[in-house]
C-alpha cells in the first residue's frame, strides 16, 4: 500500500478529532477524574489549534485535586492513614 493511498484529508482528520472529543465529553468519568479531564483538555487543545480558535477547557474537579494533594503529602511526609508518622 503506497503512502498516497493512505492519505486522509485534513478536513476529515479534524472531523475525527471532533468526534473523539464529543465521546470524551460525554464520558461520565470526565466529571470526576482529573486524568480524564486532562485527556479532554488535550483533545480540545488539539482541535482548537486545527480550527484556529481559542480552546474551551474544563477544570479538574476540586475534590479530586484535594485527594491527589493529600495522597502526595502522605507520601512526602511519611504519613499513613492508619499508622500516623513513620518512625
Amino acid at each position: 500500500m503506497s503512502r498516497k493511498s493512505r492519505y486522509v484529508p485534513l478536513e476529515k482528520r479534524v472531523v475525527h478529532v471532533a468526534e473523539i472529543l464529543d465521546i470524551q465529553a460525554n464520558e461520565p468519568n470526565t466529571q470526576h477524574d482529573p486524568y480524564m479531564t486532562g485527556i479532554y483538555n488535550g483533545l480540545e487543545m488539539a482541535l482548537a489549534t486545527m480550527e484556529q480558535r481559542e480552546p474551551v477547557l474544563k477544570e479538574a474537579p476540586r475534590s479530586s485535586i484535594n485527594q491527589w494533594i493529600k495522597l502526595k503529602l502522605f507520601k512526602i511526609i511519611g504519613l499513613s492513614k492508619n499508622k500516623g508518622l513513620k518512625k
